[in-house]
């Protein structure tokens, strides 16, 4: 598990990248955002999808999801 407790997006998205195959990236505009919780390192997918469902946060996942983009969801 990765646990979080008012930890920044862009750091999060560091330390989740290393679990997973391939490329997460950040927007700058939500890189502050404060994240807190526990999220599953052995699957990824689901770490992103708790995001989404959570903050105000969209996931791209292209390529297989070799290739994912974390952006602002739109108002």
């Amino acid at each position: 598990m990765l646990l979080a407790d008012g930890m920044r997006l862009d750091d999060f998205v560091t330390q989740l990248a290393r679990y997973q195959r391939g490329v997460i990236r950040c927007d700058p505009r939500i890189a502050g955002l404060r994240i807190s919780g526990a999220f599953p390192v052995s699957d990824t997918q689901r770490s992103l999808s708790m995001l989404e469902s959570t903050y105000s946060l969209r996931v791209s996942a292209h390529m297989n999801g070799y290739w994912t983009l974390l952006y602002p969801a739109e108002p």
